[in-house]
């Protein structure tokens, strides 16, 4: 009964590799063969749970990776779009200032065309803003990707369009001169 107890208490502590050795033929040894049965199964359990416990960690380790790596192109995305919507918004302020500093002078002609390009970057930042509502629309599956040709003069444009109030403030003339022979990229 006391090597029962003693052994008890070692399982019972967490000794789940220790063995009763009572040979009896009677009850003791049937219990003591149940308290060997018992800390073997704890220690398959253990041994399971063990494993389960460390392919959770591997794979909350992969999602950490992948919420790291989602949070850099969350940032990404939002410099890029910063960069992307100041750049209208300073082509409409620029042209704004211009047209309404009196001390520089403003001919009819640039009047019109500083106004035009104050519509267009109010387009181009409207458009920005749908691509982002576009976006959002492909990653919740509710959208089709179609792409189209565009035409490089017509990028070159917008450019010019974009950085000429910049240009205006510091005196400088800008012009562009392309290659209308240069085939639409798709």
């Amino acid at each position: 009964v006391e090597m029962l107890r003693q052994g008890a208490a070692r399982i019972g502590s967490g000794d789940l590799d220790y063995h009763l050795e009572i040979k009896t033929g009677d009850e003791m040894q049937a219990l003591a063969e149940e308290f060997n049965k018992m800390a073997f199964e704890l220690r398959e359990s253990y041994a399971q749970l063990e494993q389960k416990v460390a392919a959770r960690t591997q794979d909350l380790a992969l999602a950490n990776r992948k919420l790291d790596e989602a949070s850099r192109h969350k940032s990404a995305f939002l410099a890029n779009m910063s960069h992307e919507f100041r750049t209208p918004l300073n082509a409409i302020i620029g042209f704004s200032e211009v047209l309404l500093d009196p001390a520089l002078k403003v001919t009819e002609e640039e009047r019109k065309q500083f106004l035009t390009d104050i519509l267009n970057s109010g387009k181009h930042l409207l458009k920005l803003i749908n691509e982002i509502l576009d976006l959002a629309k492909v990653e919740a599956g509710r959208m089709e990707l179609h792409l189209e040709r565009a035409a490089i003069s017509d990028l070159l444009e917008l450019v010019h369009s974009t950085m000429r109030p910049l240009a205006a403030k510091k005196a400088i003339d800008l012009k562009v001169d392309s290659d209308q022979k240069i085939p639409p990229l798709l």
